[in-house]
């Protein structure tokens, strides 16, 4: 897309090459990530700064409110990206609810059948949602 080729570098997340909505400073490594991307990576049981590959003292994270502004700024020139930002984050809001909604369903249908079996899939069922449930969170406006 044009405007991400003409954005600076410095907005896009190091872990999803996307240009951050919500940019948080890592403590330990002083690097800038977009919250749902870093929150992401230590519940996949990292523990090393995805920058520099080191282990981390500790997983703080802060607001970057000085990225954030200048973020917001950049893209209010560019207001064109921003509505369609918002419109791919609106339709993948809609798709998670409707993946989560699904999969409760299913749940239900499956833990009726007490079988091995089925208490399997119900856990996998439960752990599909729970990781949508994340996801939905983690994109959710405001």
């Amino acid at each position: 897309d044009e405007l991400e080729k003409e954005c600076p570098d410095a907005f896009f997340c190091p872990i999803t090459r996307e240009i951050m909505t919500n940019p948080v400073i890592l403590i330990s490594d002083g690097h800038t990530y977009e919250r749902a991307a870093i929150e992401e990576w230590f519940n996949r049981g990292h523990s090393s700064s995805p920058m520099t590959g080191e282990q981390l003292t500790c997983t703080r994270r802060v607001p970057n409110y000085a990225m954030s502004k200048a973020i917001d700024e950049y893209l209010t020139t560019h207001q064109e990206y921003k509505r369609k930002k918002e419109m791919e984050e609106e339709y993948l809001l809609r798709i998670v609810k409707a993946i989560s909604l699904r999969a409760k369903e299913v749940e239900d249908m499956i833990r009726k059948r007490k079988t091995p079996e089925a208490i399997k899939a119900s856990t996998h069922c439960q752990e599909t949602i729970n990781g949508e449930t994340l996801l939905y969170k983690s994109i959710k406006p405001g």
